[in-house]
């Protein structure tokens, strides 16, 4: 279960969504078909070592022992950062949910009764999330490995109950709405069909960015999905 549920988190529903952007549902699958052929030949090879020579910290022992000391001692240092990289990534996903806010003019064109829709949270500043959600990660990995389990697997029950809830929630919601077109499945030509009909590159607030159409569009946004997919395969791999 602890395993299970940990592949299934913000990385997850964030990352997908990013991939389906970008290079459209159907290249969405191609891109994450490819990075896990690249992660799952890594995996094999770590596994098909540790079951030949089962040694503690096998991720930077065998490079240490297969190729040089050097290599194995970059390799640990390198796996601390991103890990470290990866715990601050999860922390701030979670602080930009307590910023959860509608825009007006989709409330008005919804029609929903009142002017705003959000939480009040959201004019609080991130650090106070940061702070207390890494005093809170510290205090757990302090507890005793048998309590530290108990706690991982009453949580990921949770989080596991509650995704197959919402998934539920929203099938049903989307199927007893009004179909404002013909079907549900509208958008599957345009503008979403196999692949993302432009990639724009380094778009920001204040530069719409290049914006590449054709197969070169098509192809930049595929090998950039694969790239953004890598986060979500080394989560489920784990």
């Amino acid at each position: 279960m602890m395993a299970f549920s940990a592949c299934i988190g913000f990385g997850l529903f964030l990352q997908s969504g990013k991939i389906i952007y970008i290079a459209g549902p159907g290249l969405a699958i191609v891109a994450i078909v490819l990075a896990s052929s690249v992660m799952w030949s890594v995996i094999a090879c770590l596994g098909e070592m540790t079951a030949l020579f089962p040694v503690q910290g096998p991720l930077f022992e065998f490079p240490g022992r297969f190729i040089d000391e050097a290599v194995g001692y970059a390799t640990g240092w390198i796996t601390w950062f991103a890990w470290v990289v990866i715990l601050a990534a999860e922390i701030l996903a979670v602080a930009q949910l307590w910023k959860f806010r509608f825009d007006e003019i989709y409330l008005r064109e919804v029609g929903y009764p009142d002017e705003q829709l959000g939480w009040s949270t959201e004019s609080y500043s991130p650090a106070v999330w940061v702070f207390m959600f890494l005093i809170l990660i510290g205090l757990i990995n302090l507890l005793p490995v048998k309590q530290y389990g108990q706690l991982e697997y009453f949580f990921g029950v949770i989080k596991i109950m509650f995704i197959s809830l919402l998934i539920v929630f929203n099938v049903i919601v989307s199927a007893i709405q009004p179909v404002p077109h013909a079907n549900h499945f509208w958008t599957w030509n345009k503008p979403w069909g196999f692949a993302a009909e432009k990639f724009v590159v380094h778009p920001s607030a204040a530069e719409a960015g290049t914006v590449l159409t054709g197969d070169g569009g098509k192809f930049l946004a595929l090998w950039t999905a694969v790239v953004v997919s890598k986060s979500i395969i080394e989560a489920i791999f784990e």
